[in-house]
């Protein structure tokens, strides 16, 4: 018998760019490196899969040490 495996999943965004499209889903690290290329600020929209409502990028506590002036 085998031992049964915790599969962790990675947790995924979507995103609504400047331009009005929505993006994603995309990992956390492709978030970071949009982030770190200015292609994404603090108040763009970020819906976390699982979550009920959108949020902004800044108040998820995973990013908001990501943005510069922090």
């Amino acid at each position: 018998m085998l031992a049964a495996r915790q599969i962790t999943r990675k947790k995924m965004y979507k995103i609504i760019g400047q331009d009005g499209k929505q993006y994603g889903p995309i990992t956390a690290e492709q978030l970071r490196q949009w982030i770190a290329e200015n292609r994404i600020e603090r108040r763009t929209p970020i819906f976390v899969d699982g979550a009920k409502d959108w949020n902004f990028v800044g108040l998820l506590p995973e990013f908001a040490n990501c943005f510069a002036g922090n």
